[in-house]
């Protein structure tokens, strides 16, 4: 409820409460956004009026699935220094004649928006699915050991959005969330399939393989509820660490198929990750570049010459794999490297940059499935 006591919704108006004692503005405001629209906290810190002469709007971004559900932006000055939480989204939900929220219109959907747990960062879920297939290709084999590669992947990125309610719930927020017992439902299920899974490859693979392969696992599942608690689940150097931590499922699958991680699995695990990398830096490149055009500022080049740089090393790789005689491992890093130099490119002008984030994913979805089909090629 807000202070006059309007109720709060998902629908309408963001906003960014900034603390005093920090000098600068949210940076990447809009992926931001789009993790916090769906943490769905209950007890957020106070709902402001929108007053135009104390806000600075943003302008307008898309949030959730619904076209139609545009959301209006604002900064104001927080009334609250918090130590650990630099800014917090609120939604107003205006109290128009005729206007009605999503819960008053229909309760039936409203209520079973978010009964069901399944993994929703589309670029990890690739991330993690592509490699395992890839691997059963190249193995030129099947076990079924390596569907239980498949299920323990899956059960583990779907656990993650429960797990964090959860652990929130324990350690951050002070109301009960009407959605904790849902989640708590979803955690217990998929931690089931991720039990059965691991029980299956304990039975298959060496024994102190299985031991490294659990240990990495754990820690970076450990580290990612902490990431996640302290909603820092957009930082660069995270989300290479995960890049890493996801395309390493070829090493899993290949454990399954050959009970041994052949020289050309390990090739192939660091091919894919450094593409990943690239990705993200570009991408990060891209939101910086749209958070300056708002504010007529110059953007900030720290991950434009990250993305360049790593652009480079994939670039060497080319060069080194024509010589070594790899021509479609070449062509796939090649490939790489004209596409995000094109997005790099593409990037001075203010025209696309007005690309929304979905099609910029959906683009390097495509990138990254035609590198992974040339690799699969090049490592025949």
């Amino acid at each position: 409820m807000g202070p006059a006591g309007e109720s709060c919704d998902h629908t309408t108006l963001i906003v960014i409460s900034i603390s005093s004692t920090l000098p600068n503005t949210p940076q990447n405001f809009e992926s931001e956004m789009l993790s916090r629209r769906s943490e769905s906290d209950p007890s957020p810190r106070a709902c402001w009026p929108f007053d135009g002469s104390s806000t600075a709007n943003l302008g307008e971004i898309q949030i959730g699935p619904r076209p139609d559900a545009v959301t209006k932006v604002a900064v104001v000055p927080s009334p609250c220094q918090y130590s650990h939480d630099i800014w917090r989204a609120v939604v107003r939900q205006p109290q128009e004649a005729g206007m009605q929220s999503l819960a008053q219109a229909n309760p039936a959907k409203a209520s079973n928006r978010s009964k069901i747990y399944l993994p929703r960062e589309h670029g990890a879920t690739a991330m993690l699915l592509t490699p395992i297939f890839s691997v059963a290709i190249l193995a030129r084999t099947w076990r079924w050991s390596e569907l239980a590669v498949l299920m323990a992947a899956f059960a583990a990125l779907s656990a993650k959005d429960p797990a964090v309610l959860v652990m929130r719930q324990r350690f951050v927020w002070k109301k009960r969330s009407p959605e904790l017992s849902t989640a708590t439902r979803w955690l217990l299920g998929w931690s089931i399939v991720l039990i059965a899974s691991v029980v299956v490859l304990l039975a298959t693979w060496p024994l102190k393989a299985f031991l490294a392969m659990g240990a990495g696992v754990a820690i970076f599942g450990c580290v990612t509820i902490i990431v996640n608690l302290k909603n820092r689940q957009r930082s660069t150097l995270f989300q290479i660490v995960s890049a890493l931590a996801l395309t390493s499922t070829s090493l899993a699958t290949c454990l399954s198929a050959a009970r041994s991680i052949a020289p050309w699995c390990w090739w192939f695990w660091a091919l894919i990750a450094l593409q990943a990398s690239a990705g993200i830096l570009v991408v990060h490149a891209r939101l910086d570049a749209r958070i300056a055009q708002r504010k007529a500022a110059v953007a900030s080049q720290q991950f434009r010459h990250a993305a360049q740089a790593t652009l480079a090393l994939i670039l060497c790789a080319a060069v080194t794999a024509v010589i070594l005689g790899h021509l479609w491992v070449a062509l796939a890093l090649a490939l790489a490297v004209i596409g995000y130099v094109y997005d790099l490119i593409r990037q001075k002008d203010s025209v696309s940059l007005q690309m929304p984030l979905k099609t910029v994913g959906q683009q390097a979805l495509v990138l990254s499935t035609v590198y992974s089909a040339l690799l699969i090629a090049g490592l025949w």
